[in-house]
């Protein structure tokens, strides 16, 4: 018997389609390939009126998610009851069904480190994030050292916390593309050795870090190697964005490759570098 399984797509659908960060592309992983396990999957998302036309291969959930959150903190029971199984929820924005309910639940950054997240309002913000996220029925959790934050954090119950790793897709385990040097060449890349680091700009991926040790090598080892940095432009990153410039004012070889959308260019990125380098400060 085929699983129905209701997606939450709002991180796909409909202006964030093609700039996905992590959530996304979970989400985009599990819409894909969960067919090929036995499950029927359909996309629903909180979207407005005039962006439901917009919408792709997902479908509309009923009434506003601040309808829904206005529900669920006066007690009224569930308004959504989707014609599946069961509905997983891939990010923050989480509502009651009439249905049981899963809840992926990344990190607690929000909640640790609110400093580091955009928005007005933080402290009301993450008390309806954890009153919100805790209506779901179960939870999945990324990773061991998550499930402790969660359950430190958000005060889930560990007993309904699961452990589902991350997956690797199988274009990875494949050999780059033919035209990677093309590919890399299109993007701005010089035929230099080059690190990478990839992220959506924001404070808690310290790309700052990155640019200043970039300027401190020696001159001859700066002048011989390139800086590539993959990633949108976020929030909080005026200064990263006006270091940037400068440097490439200045001759250095840095490159912003911004709003990536095709995954075999990227790819080519990544196998052309020499090193990743990671510098997220949690």
């Amino acid at each position: 018997m085929t699983l129905r399984l209701a997606l939450s797509t709002r991180t796909l659908e409909p202006e964030l389609a093609g700039t996905l960060d992590g959530i996304g592309v979970y989400t985009q992983a599990l819409r894909q390939h969960l067919p090929s396990q036995g499950v029927s999957v359909q996309g629903y998302t909180f979207v407005k009126a005039h962006e439901a036309p917009l919408l792709q291969n997902s479908l509309a959930i009923p009434g506003s998610y601040r309808a829904h959150l206005i529900g669920t903190l006066t007690g009224l029971p569930p308004r959504w009851s989707p014609p599946a199984d069961v509905v997983h929820f891939t990010d923050h924005r989480v509502v009651r069904t009439r249905l049981p309910t899963v809840a992926t639940v990344h990190d607690a950054i929000p909640l640790r480190f609110p400093q580091w997240v955009p928005g007005r309002l933080r402290p009301l913000r993450n008390w309806l994030l954890k009153r919100t996220i805790a209506t779901a029925d179960r939870f999945i959790a990324v990773s061991h050292f998550a499930v402790q934050e969660l359950v430190a954090d958000f005060g889930l119950p560990e007993d309904r916390v699961s452990v589902v790793p991350n997956g690797i897709d199988d274009a990875w385990l494949t050999e780059p593309p033919a035209d990677a040097a093309q590919r890399r060449a299109a993007c701005g890349i010089p035929a230099l050795p080059y690190w990478l680091t990839i992220g959506t700009f924001q404070p808690r991926k310290n790309f700052d870090r990155v640019l200043a040790a970039y300027e401190q090598l020696p001159v001859a080892d700066r002048d011989a190697t390139a800086l590539v940095i993959v990633g949108r432009a976020g929030w909080h990153c005026d200064d990263t964005v006006a270091t940037i410039q400068r440097m490439q004012q200045a001759g250095r070889h840095v490159v912003w490759v911004r709003n990536l959308h095709d995954r075999t260019t990227l790819r080519a990125i990544y196998a052309g570098a020499q090193a990743l380098v990671v510098p997220t400060r949690y």
